[in-house]
């Protein structure tokens, strides 16, 4: 069944509702925000940040400038607007990890990650590329970001010690380190070929390199 972007199914909308082709306002508002989103994304991981005009954005996302403006102040505050796609990661990740063991503790979690920065090519490497070239807000947004996942890592990987699993105890920073390779390393592959074969590509490199890290031996 076809749905919107807001996971409303397109035959639940009301005969009331049926303005701008068939959308509930608040469905006509989500949907505009999603394109504006996406919009940013691929203007800004196209032509970076500071190059970037909103005219290009509205342009991209089929708006005008006055719809815009209804959802964002400015290119930086729909630029931190994108960061909520981190939750989506975090909450991706998170519900995916399998305690069975910790093979399927490395692999459904490099899985899930993977395939997050998969589903929403510009969103990734607008998110990965462009925030430490930008302003200060993102830059702190960045690092706010960062920090969430690393807390999630955290608890769970501290429920996986207690359902028995040989990990390791790490400290906040290195979480933040382990991140910080895995990112890299995407960074990198990304750089050279795009976002195509991501998973086929780093899956066995990461999950050996993170049982390094996480595996408590002997």
């Amino acid at each position: 069944m076809a749905r919107l972007r807001s996971g409303v199914p397109l035959d639940k909308l009301s005969p009331e509702s049926r303005r701008h082709g068939g959308l509930s306002d608040e469905d006509v508002r989500t949907d505009q925000r999603w394109r504006l989103l996406g919009a940013t994304a691929y203007v800004v991981a196209t032509h970076g940040y500071w190059p970037a005009t909103i005219q290009q954005i509205v342009d991209a996302a089929k708006v005008s400038k006055k719809t815009f403006y209804k959802h964002f102040s400015s290119k930086e505050e729909a630029f931190l607007a994108a960061f909520e796609v981190n939750e989506l990661v975090i909450a991706g990740v998170r519900d995916s990890i399998d305690f069975a063991d910790l093979d399927r503790l490395l692999d459904t979690m490099i899985d899930s990650y993977l395939g997050v920065l998969q589903l929403a090519p510009e969103v990734t490497e607008m998110l990965l590329f462009q925030p430490l070239g930008a302003t200060p807000a993102i830059r702190s947004a960045r690092t706010e970001a960062i920090a969430r996942y690393t807390a999630a890592l955290q608890q769970a990987f501290g429920e996986a010690r207690q359902a028995g699993l040989p990990i390791a105890e790490l400290s906040d920073a290195e979480i933040t380190m382990l991140l910080g390779g895995i990112n890299e390393l995407c960074v990198q592959h990304i750089d050279a070929h795009g976002l195509n074969e991501l998973h086929e590509a780093l899956h066995k490199p990461l999950a050996a390199f993170v049982d390094r890290v996480l595996r408590v031996r002997g």
